[in-house]
C-alpha cells in the first residue's frame, strides 16, 4: 500500500496568483527595446504554461489518490488527460461530471473511513459554478485529505455499497 501525500491547495493557487503580477511586470519591461520584449513575453507567457501545467499534475495526482482511496467501489476514474480533452470540446461541462462523478465517489466511500461528507456531487458542481472552481477545490482536497489521514494509518477498509 502506498502513502497517499496530502496536498495543499496553495501549491495549486499560488502559480495562478502570480501571474498577474508577472504579466504586469513583463509589461513593463516590454517598453525597453529588444532585451525588455523578450523579459517581457517571458513573463507573460512563462507563469501561464506553468500554472496549465502544474494543475494538471495536481488534479491527474489528486484523480490517482481517488482511485487509491476508493478501490474497490466498482469505478475507476479517467485518465486526467482524457477529462482535459472532453472538457475542451464541450467548454468545461464534462469537468463538471468529473467533479460531482468524483465528489460522489469519495462521499460514498467516506462511511469506510469514519465520514459522513455532507458535500456531494451536486453541491460541489454549485460550488465550482459560483467560485469559478476555487471553493469546490477546497472542499473536495479538504475531504481527500480527511480520508487520506485515514488510510495512510490504516490502509484500506473493506467496501460496502457503491457510487451513486
Amino acid at each position: 500500500m502506498e502513502k497517499i501525500k496530502e496536498r495543499s491547495l496553495l501549491y495549486l493557487w499560488l502559480p495562478q496568483v502570480l501571474v498577474v503580477p508577472a504579466a504586469l511586470l513583463g509589461v513593463l519591461l516590454a517598453l525597453i527595446p529588444v532585451l525588455g520584449w523578450i523579459l517581457g513575453a517571458a513573463l507573460i507567457i512563462a507563469p501561464i504554461v506553468f500554472s496549465i501545467v502544474y494543475n494538471f499534475y495536481f488534479y491527474y495526482q489528486l484523480s490517482l489518490d481517488v482511485d487509491a482511496v476508493c478501490e474497490g467501489d466498482g469505478y475507476q476514474s479517467k485518465s486526467y488527460l482524457y477529462v482535459l480533452a472532453l472538457n475542451s470540446i464541450t467548454f468545461g461541462i464534462y469537468k463538471r461530471y468529473w467533479i460531482y462523478r468524483m465528489a460522489q465517489r469519495l462521499q460514498a466511500n467516506a462511511p469506510r473511513y469514519g465520514f459522513k461528507m455532507m458535500v456531494g456531487g451536486r453541491e460541489m458542481v454549485v460550488l465550482d459554478i459560483l467560485s469559478t472552481g476555487w471553493i469546490s477545490a477546497w472542499e473536495f482536497v479538504r475531504n481527500m485529505n480527511k480520508i487520506a489521514k485515514v488510510y495512510n494509518q490504516q490502509g484500506l477498509p473493506t467496501f460496502e455499497g457503491g457510487v451513486q
